[in-house]
């Protein structure tokens, strides 16, 4: 063994090689070498490599000291050379790098970082895949990775729960481990003696999550993941490479299984294992049936899957996590390293909109907050607004102040001089509200993530930070905000209201020659592309430009075209242009803007709205709309008080949950209660009568049923016996195995079961004791809240109860059966939507739901009324998908009430804009967009059976006539593009033509006759 040991290594970096090219591990080397982490110690694996791997490795070993080499004369399998490098490894923290892939040059401070900070176990990070020509991220399995924090038993929860659907999970190398998780797993890693080079990370990844406490997912760090070759679904592996790779996932399995029993998780885990297995077993099979094996060598590969695993079984949406993906977006790393650049000395960052956002997308919603203060202090009677004082009070100070050439910008105090002059308010009142502009500034700015990363980089790398700002704020006021949100390490503040300079004057010039610097030695970072780039650019600076959140958010060009609604008028719906006229609208907007688009240069698919992101769905769409229906109930609330509100089980889990959260900025407002109730559990409360079981057809899908499939439900009413089914059926001339295609059909089936399984006495009995059961829960003023759609439940509790109970829907049915079936009951209906939506909302039954199973019965037994549940069955794509949406949507929730608090009421808007972007996604998704819900099988009614949402989706949208956002666009433009269409044929059809003296004429009649057509 060869070695120069770093003295004091914070993280080890294990680097197998075996036959790696020269080019790739030149590169993996080098990535390296240029972290901004310089204590990192780098342990390169010889596995017996016979090519020039070993002489580049030793001469790289020979210029750094930092670099030790391991030497294996055999090869030993990559599981046993990482182990081996284990071994050797010094430092606190450990990692793996395969010796073809590399790292974003902050990668590893990056993650040792976050682990210190919040005191994890392990640090995850993205992988960005490298095919050589592009770079893409597959948007799912980054998407999954991206969450917050998990702890203890979520951990391996997690880990098993996704089934091996996104390998990002079990990869080894987009994760730094501290070398204490390690020590414990070692001793069990190290019993795994056989030769592994194929799923090797399952191994590692299973025993080191067992032991794990915390890991976290770290933003913007990546794991460059080089593809080599085609992505050819035929798999060209020789026949004996193909058996060693049976006989790896074999033992990789086999070895997970044993320590999961030993750790007595095998029950719990034993499902999600199974399915595992047989996902690698489809995806071996596959391999083997479109290779050019012999017969022989086929069958035998067969046998040995056998082996591996005998149960025949199809995993559904087995690509899932690999079905989108999108060109990834390097500006990020670009500007890292630029900042590394050994030439640069001084970092200059603007302030606001680059290192700290507000909640609000013009300084002028800020003013707009202390409207009501200024009230209360002046005359709550009048009618002025201060926020409108305090824009035309501004723009005279700078008609006036700016008029001689060297004084280029104005400050704060001459702005509400400039108000107490003009509009005669007492200088009290405007001392009062200058301190209250300053307050607030203190309370909405935070630091913005992205920036501040590029930040604590360079104060890592040593450079010094300085701060360029057009602002009328004093420098004073400027510097406790940046140091309230972290940014403590600035040596200076250049702010144009205390030099008299601004950026697009003499600013710039003014700060090079005060830190006596040559131009090229200062790079400034900004988010006005005029001022803080190319003006910068002008004066000699490096730039970069930065863009403002809100500025992405409304280029369609890079974030889709949610921002375009406000600009692009549709020729129907309402006037969106005049969404931003709310307040709400505009908190909205920033709040999406500045958490989504925080990162600038965040990767995003242009073909979509949503990125192929549920968390984007669930923070922006699901969120507002959320906010606008519990406001909605709250404001109904304020008029008619009520003891207590139901939300009704699933759908009204997601409202209740965000109810939970509003509730406390209220007083007086009734007490929330998950309630279970179904259509198929509300069937025993339906039939009050003989007459009543004519109606049941309206709770059960019957079409195209037998009536033994159709048994289970009746039980819940009838004694039904199935094998005395057939013979009462047979004996009255009906097949109990024929098919019901009609509403007679269905009479002559009742019939049958009323006259043989229906025991009035003890269906009048469960009847008593249900009654008595909900008369309980529904004591005192009560109203439940239910998506939709029919009322029937709630027409059947009533009836039962003898109460009426007013009931808030979203919506209704299409036919205005809720109301009616509320008259019966003589409850009062009130909906969220004032018209009816032209289609059913299934996308909302999937985000609101909570994830359990439905209620499928009310038990009664021995006085007691238990509730009954059916079985939860859910991919992981489909929780995947609903889990971040939800998540999401409660962050914004939280983000907004944590930013607003006593004034959320502010926040309030019209219910059509606060369900806009959800409505968007609804009616109007990209193609793209829908993507994310192809995983997704859905039954609606009882006994109805499962259909494809997405195929059902498309199909209802279709015959609505809804069309996408961007064929909304296009019909809103129809004309003029059409116009330079017929322009461009008429100049075609003329070039044709030799006369050219009648080619004008000719051209100018055509283009006459067109236009009248």
């Amino acid at each position: 063994m060869y070695m120069k040991t770093y003295e004091t290594p914070i993280i080890s970096v294990i680097v197998p090689f075996y036959n790696t090219s020269d080019k790739f591990l030149k590169r993996c080397l080098d990535s390296l070498l240029n972290q901004t982490l310089k204590e990192i110690e780098i342990i390169c694996v010889n596995d017996g490599s016979t090519n020039n791997s070993v002489r580049v490795v030793k001469q790289y070993s020979k210029e750094k000291t930092n670099i030790v080499f391991v030497d294996h004369k055999t090869n030993i399998g990559l599981f046993h050379a990482r182990l081996s490098g284990i071994k050797h490894a010094k430092g606190k923290y450990i990692a793996f790098l395969d010796s073809d892939d590399y790292v974003c040059v902050d990668y590893y401070r990056l993650s040792v970082a976050a682990i210190v900070k919040h005191n994890a176990d392990v640090a995850v990070n993205s992988i960005v895949e490298d095919y050589g020509k592009e770079k893409i991220i597959h948007n799912f399995a980054v998407n999954d990775m991206e969450f917050n924090t998990l702890e203890g038993s979520q951990i391996l929860n997690s880990f098993f729960k996704q089934e091996g659907l996104n390998y990002h999970w079990s990869v080894l190398c987009n994760k730094v481990f501290k070398k204490d998780l390690w020590n414990k797993a070692l001793p069990y890693l190290l019993l795994q003696d056989k030769h592994l080079t194929m799923c090797e990370d399952i191994v590692f990844s299973s025993i080191l999550l067992s032991f794990a406490d915390r890991m976290l997912y770290v933003k913007n760090n990546v794991y460059f993941y080089t593809k080599h070759g085609t992505n050819s679904v035929r798999d060209n592996k020789t026949y004996k490479q193909q058996i060693k790779n049976i006989d790896d996932i074999t033992t990789t399995f086999g070895f997970v299984e044993d320590f999961i029993n030993k750790q007595k998780l095998h029950k719990k885990y034993q499902h999600n294992f199974q399915n595992w297995k047989l996902l690698y077993r489809q995806i071996y099979m596959y391999k083997v049936k479109v290779a050019r094996y012999s017969k022989r060598e086929e069958n035998k590969l067969y046998e040995k899957i056998d082996l591996f695993c005998s149960l025949d079984k199809e995993i559904a949406n087995n690509g899932y996590f690999y079905s989108v993906s999108t060109p990834w977006n390097d500006n990020y790393e670009k500007i890292k390293c630029t900042i590394c650049d050994p030439k640069i000395k001084v970092i200059s960052f603007d302030v606001f909109d680059t290192l700290v956002v507000r909640p609000f997308l013009e300084p002028m919603d800020l003013f707009r907050m202390l409207d009501d203060d200024f009230r209360s202090l002046y005359d709550k009677s009048t009618f002025i607004d201060f926020s409108a004082l305090r824009i035309e009070s501004e723009k005279k100070t700078r008609e006036k102040v700016c008029k001689s050439p060297k004084v280029e910008d104005i400050t704060l105090d001459e702005i509400y001089n400039t108000l107490q002059e003009e509009y005669r308010v007492s200088k009290n009142i405007v001392d009062r509200m200058k301190q209250l502009e300053i307050d607030a500034e203190f309370r909405f700015c935070s630091a913005r993530k992205a920036a501040f990363e590029l930040y604590e980089m360079a104060v890592y790398l040593g450079k010094e930070i300085i701060c360029i700002s057009d602002m009328y704020l004093p420098e004073v006021v400027i510097s406790k905000i940046l140091e309230g949100n972290g940014y403590t390490q600035i040596k200076k503040i250049y702010v144009s209201s205390q030099v008299r300079l601004n950026k697009m004057n003499s600013l710039f010039h003014f700060v090079v020659n005060d830190l006596g610097l040559r131009p090229t030695e200062i790079l400034h970072i900004g988010d006005n592309e005029e001022a803080d780039y190319l003006r910068a650019k002008k004066e000699g600076l490096k730039s970069v430009y930065f863009p403002k959140t809100k500025d992405v958010f409304f280029n369609s060009k890079t974030s889709g075209s949610l921002g375009e609604i406000f600009s692009n008028q549709l020729p129907f719906w309402q006037m969106n242009k005049c969404a931003l006229n709310f307040i709400g609208m505009r908190i909205f907007v920033a709040l999406i803007a500045n958490n989504y688009f925080d990162n600038p240069f965040r990767t995003f698919n242009k073909n979509t709205d949503f990125n192929h992101d549920p968390s984007f769905v669930g923070y922006s769409a699901l969120g507002m709309y959320l906010f606008g229906i519990v406001m909605w109930l709250i404001d109904n609330f304020m008029e008619k008080k009520y003891d207590k509100i139901l939300f009704v089980a699933r759908d009204g889990y997601m409202p209740m949950e965000v109810y939970k959260i509003l509730k406390c900025f209220y007083s007086g407002l009734p007490d929330e209660e998950y309630f279970y109730i179904s259509r198929q559990s509300s069937i025993p409360m339906s039939v009050h009568t003989k007459l009543d079981f004519y109606k049941l057809h309206e709770l059960m899908i019957f079409y195209n049923k037998t009536p033994v499939q159709l048994v289970p439900y009746l039980k819940k009413v009838f004694n039904v016996d199935e094998q005395k089914l057939y013979d009462v059926c047979k004996t009255s001339g009906f097949d109990a195995n024929t098919i019901i295609t009609n509403i007679s059909q269905w009479h002559t089936f009742i019939n049958i079961c009323i006259d043989n399984f229906y025991n009035e006495h003890e269906h009048k009995e469960k009847l008593d004791k249900l009654k008595e059961y909900f008369i309980q829960i529904f004591s005192g003023d009560i109203c439940m809240f239910d998506v939709g759609y029919s009322a029937k439940p709630e027409m059947y509790l009533g009836k039962l109860c003898n109460k009426s109970i007013d009931t808030y829907f979203v919506n209704a049915d299409i036919a205005g059966g809720a109301q009616k079936h509320l008259n019966i009951s003589n409850s009062k209906l009130c909906t969220f939507y004032d018209y009816i939506p032209s289609i059913y909302g299934y996308i909302e039954e999937i985000f609101f739901s909570k994830m359990e199973g439905s209620c499928a019965a009310y038990n009664v037994s021995h006085e007691v009324v238990t509730t009954m549940f059916e079985k939860y069955m859910i991919s992981y794509p489909e929780f995947f998908v609903i889990n971040k949406g939800q998540q999401s949507a409660l962050s914004f929730i939280k983000d907004l009430t944590s930013v607003f608090g006593d004034k959320i009421h502010k926040s309030s808007l019209p219910k059509y804009y606060s369900s806009l972007f959800f409505n968007i996604l609804f009616f109007a998704a990209k193609k793209e967009d829908k993507k994310m819900f192809n995983c997704f099988d859905f039954e609606d009614g009882i006994a109805s059976g499962g259909f494809n949402l997405l195929y059902k989706w498309n199909s209802n949208l279709k015959a609505s006539h809804q069309k996408s956002m961007q064929e909304l666009y296009s019909f809103a433009e129809k004309k003029p593009l059409d116009y330079k269409v017929k322009k461009f044929f008429i100049h075609l059809l003329c070039s044709t033509i030799l006369l050219k003296k009648l080619r004008k004429t000719l051209r100018r009649r055509l283009i006459n006759f067109i236009d009248r057509i």
